[in-house]
C-alpha cells in the first residue's frame, strides 16, 4: 500500500487581509431539463422557473485557489398534483 501523498504547504498561511487571498476559480454547472416526470403521478411536467445558487468550495489542491460553483437548476410544476419540485 502506498504511503501518504506529498506535503504541500498552505499558500494562504500568514495572510490576514481577506483582500490578499487568491481569487476563486468559477465553475458553471447546469441541471435544467425542459421536461421531467412528476415524482407522484409520473406525468410529464414542464419547467416553471430557473434558479441559481453559488456554492463555495474551500480549495483546489492543484492550483491552491478556492472554487466557486455557480449551479443553475430548474423548478418544475405538475398541474394535476398542483405541486412544485426541484429537479434532482
Amino acid at each position: 500500500m502506498p504511503g501518504p501523498g506529498e506535503y504541500l504547504p498552505d499558500a494562504t498561511e500568514g495572510i490576514v487581509d481577506p483582500a490578499d487571498l487568491p481569487k476563486p476559480k468559477i465553475q458553471q454547472r447546469s441541471r435544467m431539463p425542459q421536461k421531467c416526470r412528476c415524482p407522484d403521478c409520473q406525468r410529464p411536467a414542464t419547467r416553471h422557473d430557473i434558479r441559481e445558487r453559488k456554492l463555495h468550495h474551500l480549495g483546489d489542491p492543484g492550483s491552491g485557489r478556492p472554487v466557486d460553483v455557480r449551479l443553475r437548476y430548474s423548478v418544475h410544476y405538475c398541474c394535476k398534483c398542483n405541486k412544485y419540485w426541484l429537479y434532482p
